[in-house]
């Protein structure tokens, strides 16, 4: 009895572990392809942080370096500059990009790894499931499973639709809900991460800085701020693409499951009636 039991939980744990990772990662890799296929964003719109300008040594970081006849710059300060012009050049080229390559492609692994090993040991838990129907303590056991897979797949599915519902009202129906979330741009953020191409544009002509750098760092400078009000108000684009895959992964699963236990739940009722009789 020890041994059966011990046996059941393995096969319990294992199969909700492996769907979790199975649910998770299909939902993940769902949203890579309904981000860009059906909500196609601009590139003003991804998500990715700007490398920071800072490059010049000077005492007060918020200061801007003023230029006068001279150079106060060192070369040290000039070297900083080319490594920040690489820098930003890999960022503009990784930026085309409209996903995390790297998160994809381990949902992709887990989605690979977790699959299998669900099934497999689903088919056996359901297997014994159905063979311990007459042992009402068995089944018992057994229904843990189904039980906890469909609470947390409800659970799931319904924060998912609130979610998606809380976007639909702060986008379209109740505008006022997003300006608090505005308010979090901070100028003086912006102003103090900017000091320093500010002063390469102001030196440019002392400090012998070519019109190709000095373009880059005005071109820097919007995708800057770009980058900080995308950090305090997420597309709606994404938080959809994000709520309905979770939506639709995790709702069948719930249903399948639930229905699966209520099925059973009748037959055993059925069973114990006709036994009465």
């Amino acid at each position: 009895m020890r041994t059966s039991f011990v046996y059941h939980i393995y096969f319990t744990i294992v199969t909700l572990i492996t769907l979790t990772m199975m649910v998770a990662s299909f939902g993940y890799i769902l949203f890579i392809g309904l981000d860009p296929a059906v909500f196609v964003r601009s590139a003003d719109e991804r998500g990715y942080n700007v490398p920071p300008a800072l490059f010049f040594s000077k005492t007060d970081p918020i200061t801007t370096i003023s230029c006068t006849d001279s150079c106060p710059l060192r070369d040290s300060d000039k070297l900083m500059v080319s490594e920040w012009e690489q820098n930003y050049a890999q960022w503009k080229e990784q930026s085309r990009v409209t996903y995390d390559a790297r998160s994809l492609v381990n949902a992709i692994s887990f989605f690979i790894v977790s699959t299998p090993l669900f099934f497999l040991h689903y088919r056996i838990l359901r297997r014994e499931y159905l063979a311990s129907r007459d042992n009402e303590n068995a089944t018992g056991i057994f229904s843990v499973y189904f039980y906890i897979a469909s609470l947390g797949t409800l659970v799931v599915s319904i924060v998912f639709a609130a979610m998606f519902i809380n976007t639909v009202l702060r986008t379209w129906v109740i505008t006022d809900a997003n300006v608090q979330d505005k308010g979090y741009s901070s100028p003086i953020m912006v102003n103090t991460e900017t000091q320093d191409a500010d002063s390469l544009i102001s030196c440019a002509a002392q400090c012998g800085f070519t019109d190709e750098q000095v373009a880059l760092a005005q071109e820097w400078k919007l995708d800057y701020q770009r980058s900080i009000a995308r950090t305090t108000q997420t597309s709606w684009k994404v938080e959809f693409s994000r709520n309905i895959a979770g939506i639709v992964v995790t709702l069948p699963v719930f249903l399948y499951h639930w229905v699966f236990v209520r099925r059973e739940s009748k037959k055993s009722k059925e069973k114990k009636s006709e036994d009465n009789n």
